[in-house]
């Protein structure tokens, strides 16, 4: 995009050549059906007397010249126009208001931008933006006997085959027509990067690696806009002036440069470590691989962008940033490769704690350029401190919700304040229907007090609301911290009948019999439903009771649910039916009760001799061991073990509930151990505080150690562990009922072993103390 704060200048040696006062642009339909070109700037492109736009066949060529100074030019494409023989008439894709263009906003298109200078001194500038939407294939060169001097904007790939179901442009066919880019289709200040999210660090929190841009987009087309603020990687500047102008190509052909990135000759950026999490303060390395195509020869020169940065808010959501908070450096700044080879290289990103850098999850980005050649390696990178300050938003409802235009819908919004959080919480809210008056935000102010606070926002849809879904978003932001949650609306002519739903946490629960096991039932209404709820539990097994506290309510409302079992209780994993109903409505949710026998013990001891003594204690099924050490790593380990012997094939799952932040590697989890000697072969599943949930094994007694990757969940979080023969599998969850899996890896282990809770502080003299619950070895 031709914004102001574009920052990548390419230079293109054109040294010598006699500096055109005006630019040339050769616009050529490479595709297969017709393309009614259009252009818009000042003045407006003229295409053979024809001002704005034209019709441009299959295979035809069209040549425009522009004076410059030209700001704010722009080639687009227009798929299946239907015109009258006065030019009237529309387009399914890329409108503007005739074939002779009557405006400049072309929506939901692929773009070629530009801004020339009329300075022999200055520079022009191009790019390729997807901002909006894609419609067609696109390139930009340089029209120059050797355009290869320069980096090329390109995509050759027809995006519209990998578009979400939910971005797709359908003709009255049913046809997919063009595809809208995560701003176009959601409206909302989180992906058009406005309001609090109007900077490159601020924009950059969305969780990058489900979204449409860093899946599909910049994998298929590395050099073009997939953001706002996608500078670094596609804006392009020319320095010295092209001797005549540019060539656009619609649906150019693969051997055009960086059209498609699958193209030989070309190179690949791949990692082995996509997701990264550091604390402030802290370092992380990406271990890169740049490797040749069997037909490229050349230098790549390497840069990094998409950093973490620092960003504060004013109380009105204005933001300000700075790339203050973190630096990128490279073991190689710049390879030479031979065709077919592989060069490994360590980006190394390095995080201050003053200033620090926004918390949150954010991508990564590095950029390799050789000639005309670029590509692009997307990663992630999250910042995290567990102890920092803080404070969690969250919203009710947030299941989708549909109202009749002039109606209402009502969102709960609360801020719960963490590790002693003070500060003011503002609020702004984007991608709402047309209202008949603005909603009221409220504004929270925090002082140390862990009490949770909570508002309602009205929102007052207009009569003349559009029928259509909305994605509404709350943001809220206090000095250094932002956070969002964002829900879906529609306004429809008709509207579902009331309803409302039911949830329950935890997901599931473990406990000893003769305990107990305490969940919370919160009810959504849905659709006006504003009725008494009744709740009831069925199927309970032998020795178990069920008290609801209380047993009904209204609204948007929780109670509380005690399990309880009696010492006689048998073993074994329960389904446990609750049942919440009003009226005809009825709704029931299932909760998992695994309950062990009563007087399971844990045998505790230190492994490996670590320089502080390990603690232990057991509370009902709640644990709580302390551990210090170097480490559980290498060839010998130090840390402290609740264990006991174990069998044949089984699983350890365990809640992890709360650590304490002694190290960012500091480890506190489950482990399968062949012996208890400090060089056991052994299997891990750790929370880590620094590095979310690690596997770790030791595939042989007296052999090194090999982590095989993080899961990226925080404290609190499940762990689980589960062998079957040598073969071990190692997985994390959020709520112990959706498991990711991390990793699977043989280990060689015979006859008895141990199994239980392992911790370390990688601290001789200090401990980490853990608490765990919902332990099960089974």
């Amino acid at each position: 995009m031709t914004l102001p704060h574009a920052a990548l200048i390419v230079l293109c040696a054109f040294g010598g050549m006699a500096i055109a006062q005006t630019r040339q642009f050769v616009i050529t339909n490479n595709c297969a059906e017709t393309v009614w070109v259009a252009g818009a700037g000042n003045p407006i492109p003229v295409f053979n007397g024809s001002s704005g736009g034209m019709e441009l066949p299959a295979g035809a060529t069209v040549t425009t010249s522009l004076p410059t100074p030209w700001v704010g030019g722009r080639f687009w494409g227009r798929r299946q126009c239907n015109f009258d023989a006065n030019g009237k008439g529309s387009c399914q894709t890329g409108d503007c208001g005739g074939l002779q263009c009557q405006h400049a906003g072309a929506g939901n298109t692929s773009l070629a931008e530009f801004t020339l200078t009329g300075s022999a001194t200055g520079a022009d500038n191009y790019d390729i933006s997807l901002v909006d939407g894609f419609d067609f294939p696109l390139s930009v060169q340089l029209n120059d006997p050797n355009p290869t001097h320069s980096i090329n904007a390109a995509c050759q790939v027809d995006l519209r085959s990998s578009c979400p179901a939910g971005q797709q442009m359908l003709n009255s066919a049913g046809q997919v027509v063009g595809c809208k880019s995560l701003c176009s289709k959601f409206g909302t200040a989180n992906y058009c990067c406005a309001g609090p999210y109007a900077s490159p660090q601020a924009c950059n929190n969305v969780n990058w690696d489900t979204n449409y841009r860093g899946a599909v987009l910049k994998q298929s087309c590395p050099s073009v806009y997939g953001y706002a603020f996608d500078d670094p990687s596609s804006d392009f500047n020319v320095v010295p002036l092209p001797s005549s102008g540019y060539q656009i190509t619609f649906c150019p052909a693969k051997t055009v440069p960086n059209s498609d990135p699958a193209t030989v000759p070309t190179f690949t950026i791949t990692s082995q470590q996509p997701n990264q999490t550091v604390t402030p303060g802290g370092s992380v390395a990406y271990n890169l691989n740049v490797t040749a195509s069997s037909t490229f020869t050349g230098t790549v020169k390497l840069s990094a962008a998409h950093l973490p940065g620092n960003c504060t808010w004013t109380t009105v959501g204005k933001v300000s940033c700075s790339n203050k908070g973190s630096s990128a450096s490279f073991s190689a700044s710049s390879v030479s490769l031979p065709p077919g080879a592989t060069v490994p290289v360590i980006l190394t990103v390095n995080t201050t704690t003053t200033p620090a850098p926004m918390l949150s999850t954010g991508n990564i980005e590095v950029i390799g350029q050789s000639g005309a050649l670029e590509n692009v390696w997307e990663g992630s990178l999250t910042v995290a401190n567990p102890t920092a300050p803080d404070y969690v938003f969250s919203i009710t409802p947030t299941s989708a919700q549909t109202v009749l235009p002039g109606t209402s819908v009502v969102y709960t919004v609360t801020a719960t304040p963490v590790n002693g959080f003070t500060g003011v919480v503002s609020m702004s809210t984007s991608g709402f229907p047309a209202t008949s008056k603005a909603p009221t935000l409220p504004q929270f102010t925090f002082t140390g007090d862990p009490t949770p606070q909570s508002a309602t926002i009205t929102i007052a849809t207009s009569a003349s609301a559009t029928k259509r879904a909305y994605f509404p978003l709350f943001t809220s932001f206090s000095a250094n911290s932002l956070h969002d949650a964002q829900v879906a609306l529609t306004v429809s002519s008709t509207v579902p009948s009331p309803d409302f739903t039911v949830s329950v946490t935890p997901a599931m629960s473990a406990l000893q019999a003769g305990n107990s096991a305490s969940f919370t039932l919160a009810t959504t209404p849905e659709n006006g439903f504003s009725s008494t709820v009744a709740l009831s539990a069925s199927s309970l097994p032998v020795g178990v009771t069920a008290t609801f506290t209380p047993d009904s309510i209204s609204g948007a409302a929780t109670s509380s649910l005690t399990l309880a079992t009696s010492a006689s209780t048998l073993p074994g994993t329960y389904t446990i039916p609750v049942t919440a109903t009003s009226g005809p409505l009825s709704h029931t949710t299932n909760i998992p009760l695994t309950v062990n026998a009563a007087g399971v013990q844990f045998t505790d001891l230190d492994i490996g001799d670590p320089g502080t003594a390990g603690t232990f204690s057991a509370n009902g099924g709640t644990f709580t061991v302390g551990g210090s050490g170097s480490d559980i790593f290498g060839t010998a380990d130090q840390f402290n073990y609740a264990y006991q012997s174990a069998t044949g094939d089984f699983t350890v799952i365990a809640h992890v509930a709360a650590q304490t932040d002694t190290d960012v590697w500091a480890k506190s989890g489950v482990m399968i151990r062949s012996t208890t000697a400090d060089n056991a072969a052994f299997a891990a599943v750790f929370a880590t505080p620094g590095h979310g949930v690690a596997m770790v094994v030791r595939a042989a007694d007296g052999g090194g150690t090999t982590d095989l990757g993080q899961a990226q969940q925080n404290v609190p979080v499940w762990v689980k562990l589960q062998r079957s023969g040598n073969t071990f599998s190692g997985y994390a969850s959020p709520d112990g009922v959706s498991w990711t899996l991390i990793s699977t890896r043989d280990v060689g282990m015979t006859g008895s072993v141990t199994a239980g809770l392992a911790v370390t502080s990688k601290r001789e003299s200090t401990l980490n103390i853990s608490t765990f619950d919902g332990v099960t070895i089974r």
